[in-house]
């Protein structure tokens, strides 16, 4: 089944790995790192204040389906080149006060994110 977003969010943090994260294989050999964090409630690197309500109530909606990039983008700045994947299962996670979702890697970006994660267990 294809997924295709219903529209675009542009997210202007970085991505957050959780602590033994591994790339696992889906059916049709699609890569996913599974629960990263997209955001936490609070003030962002932009000055933006995202409340726990906000992110609960509208952030799945929002996100689910959102590209995601290799590199920091803005709305009106993005390259397609550094499309590496697409994020899925976003949900809000209580305890951590954060949106958590799957991202699904782009079988040609295997290579970066393998050196993401090595770089991350270093």
């Amino acid at each position: 089944m294809e997924h295709k977003p219903k529209h675009e969010a542009v997210l202007l943090e970085t991505l957050e790995l959780p602590a033994g994260v591994v790339m696992e294989g889906e059916g049709d050999g699609e890569r996913v790192l599974r629960g990263v964090t997209l955001i936490r409630a609070g003030c962002s690197v932009n000055s933006r204040m995202y409340t726990a309500d906000l992110l609960r109530r509208d952030g799945p909606k929002v996100f689910e389906g959102a590209m995601a990039f290799a590199c920091n983008h803005d709305r009106y700045n993005k390259d397609i080149r550094s499309l590496v994947g697409q994020y899925r299962g976003v949900t809000f996670d209580e305890s951590t006060q954060a949106l958590k979702a799957d991202l699904h890697i782009l079988p040609s970006e295997e290579p970066l994110m393998t050196k993401l994660l090595a770089a991350h267990q270093m």
